[in-house]
């Protein structure tokens, strides 16, 4: 069947409104702070003194994104140095140096779930160093800022945890005999 001008007058203004909706919107740019710790953490078993926090993400302060925001983390470094002295590390020479690479820190999502992601590279004096991953995934809800930053205050606070039980095992070996 022939369409005449009217036709195709109407089936390029239905297709141009169609393109139209699925332009893509400019996510909104937001700062994510404070993510200070809020989970339950073990207790040191030893002493340790914190050498030194070094932001080695790829991404510089880009944290990922959740519906219509694009986050970032200003000063990661500072953020898991206080979160981690806050856990008992002491500046005592004669103790363990810890090191820590904050390697990634950023969410991502889906329609049902929610992804942040904290990775750490650590390593205590000459002992090989370990990559430690938080293992926080959970129901995306609203994808909300406050909602995403929670999830990341969780991931922090996992890989917190893992180093946190990783250095008191790591006591447990350097015990002296009794």
């Amino acid at each position: 069947m022939p369409v005449g001008p009217r036709g195709r007058w109407l089936w390029a203004a239905s297709v141009a409104a169609l393109c139209s909706a699925c332009s893509s919107v400019p996510l909104e740019r937001v700062a994510l702070a404070p993510l200070e710790s809020r989970g339950a953490r073990p207790a040191l078993a030893c002493g340790y003194r914190l050498l030194a926090v070094i932001d080695r993400r790829a991404t510089g302060e880009a944290a990922g994104s959740l519906g219509a925001n694009a986050y970032s983390v200003e000063d990661a470094a500072g953020l898991v140095h206080r979160r981690l002295q806050a856990d008992g590390f002491r500046e005592d020479a004669t103790l363990p140096a810890l090191s820590v690479e904050l390697r990634q820190l950023y969410i991502t999502g889906n329609l049902s779930s929610k992804v942040p992601v904290a990775v750490y590279r650590v390593s205590v004096d000459a002992d090989p160093p370990r990559v430690l991953r938080s293992r926080a995934t959970s129901m995306n809800w609203n994808g909300t800022e406050a909602e995403s930053r929670r999830a990341i205050g969780r991931a922090l606070d996992d890989v917190d945890a893992q180093l946190l039980h990783a250095l008191n095992a790591r006591c447990r070996q350097h015990a002296p005999a009794r």
